[in-house]
């Protein structure tokens, strides 16, 4: 692999990688769906999601930050350093305030509400799980992202294929052996991630370093975490509000069909954003010719889409089949809204692409305003149509968000070509 072109080699290693994580979700999502069942199968969702949102509390959501500032101060390195420690305190003092939060909420059954099917002792025990599998997905991000900024794809490669693999066998194991202990399993799945994290942190010396470092830069994080710490709380909250609204209008069995649905579009948009992150991120961030950049910006968009319709199109005609592969024949009554669900998947991936220009460029209003209506539109498309639609309802919310939102940075996009310039 050493001769090979540097683009190749990330493309094929991002690849790799893209492909074990949606291959270990497959295997993870596969042994729930049928183990689990759909009532049980929402409460996981439930759990995902609050876990989502205490990592983006935890982390401030500033891996792209992470990423993009590594891959620009490469040769510089007082000034990463700097930017690196205020970035680490930042996180430290966000974990302590997220582990407080946990704490209470598992003391005052805050939550339960959200888990009607699960008792409050098991999800009492859950969140206390929860504050060092929060330190571990923190940690493993920070140091992921440092990989990938500077293009370390051996290093990255490793991280991530070693955590999905263990991760991936911790779940399944452990709910193989005893289901009911699933929520304690999905909230220390990270504690795998950091150990692994802590090794490479130690061999790099990265942490050793940090601490001689005496200068800080804490302003320029904060567009950074503006842009990941909205989406990644609003998301988990609007999808938790959603598949609870499902559950008390129509019953959690549909919630967890529509669960299932979803959790398919995980494995499609994971795909894309792992490859796009890691690919085409750095490389904006190096470009300061806005020609380069935009040029760059529109090759991709063109790619993505095209790759997102074959596989959109091919498995519209196997639907069922995919169904049923990927979660079981139980969750088969959601193929008539499947085809609205990958319809919101393909315009999800344009916009995907376009907001990764956007995080380049460090322009937070209109990533912000962009993210802020997609998950309002969402929520309440859903909300008003679920009464008349049914669970058909959420499905055409999410297409017609994905639809509106592409549209709207697309023209953002346009309009600000060769004049674009950080907000």
């Amino acid at each position: 692999m050493k001769k090979m072109p540097q683009v190749i080699k990330q493309s094929f290693l991002s690849g790799m990688v893209a492909f074990i994580r949606i291959v270990t979700s497959f295997a993870t999502n596969k042994i729930l769906a049928v183990i689990l069942g759909p009532v049980s199968f929402a409460m996981v969702g439930q759990f995902q999601n609050l876990m989502m949102a205490a990592q983006a509390g935890g982390s401030l959501s500033i891996q792209n930050g992470w990423v993009s500032l590594t891959s620009q101060y490469a040769e510089d390195e007082d000034r990463r350093f700097s930017l690196w420690r205020s970035g680490l305190i930042l996180s430290g003092i966000s974990i302590l305030f997220v582990s407080i939060f946990l704490l209470i909420a598992s003391w005052t059954g805050a939550f339960h509400f959200l888990f009607p099917d699960v008792s409050e002792r098991m999800l009492r025990i859950a969140l206390l799980c929860a504050i060092p599998g929060v330190i571990g997905m923190v940690l493993f991000s920070i140091v992921q992202s440092i990989a990938n900024g500077f293009s370390a794809f051996k290093l990255w490669a490793f991280l991530s294929i070693s955590t999905y693999l263990t991760q991936a066998l911790w779940v399944i194991l452990f709910v193989l052996w005893n289901k009911d202990l699933i929520l304690i399993v999905l909230a220390t799945q990270s504690l795998v991630a950091l150990f692994i994290s802590l090794f490479i942190a130690y061999k790099k010396k990265i942490f050793s370093r940090l601490i001689k470092s005496t200068s800080f830069g804490y302003n320029v994080w904060k567009k950074y975490a503006l842009m990941g710490i909205i989406p990644m709380i609003l998301t988990p909250i609007v999808l938790t509000a959603i598949r609870s609204l499902i559950g008390t209008s129509i019953g959690w069995h549909e919630a967890g069909l529509w669960q299932g649905a979803f959790r398919i579009s995980d494995f499609f948009n994971v795909a894309f954003s792992s490859v796009l992150g890691v690919i085409l991120l750095p490389k904006l961030s190096k470009l300061k010719n806005e020609k380069s950049f935009f040029k760059t910006l529109w090759y991709a968009l063109l790619g993505v889409l095209l790759v997102a319709f074959i596989l959109i199109f091919s498995m519209f005609f196997l639907k069922e089949f995919v169904i049923q592969f990927i979660l079981s024949e139980e969750f088969l009554p959601v193929a008539k809204q499947m085809h609205l669900q990958w319809i919101g998947d393909f315009f999800r991936c344009g916009s995907w692409c376009l907001g990764i220009g956007l995080i380049a460029k460090q322009s937070a209003k209109a990533f912000l305003f962009l993210e802020i209506l997609s998950q309002s539109l969402f929520f309440i498309l859903s909300f008003i149509g679920i009464s008349s639609l049914g669970i058909t309802a959420p499905f055409g919310a999410y297409a017609i968000e994905n639809v509106l939102c592409f549209i709207f940075i697309l023209l953002f996009t346009i309009r600000n070509h060769y004049t674009w310039k950080p907000l």
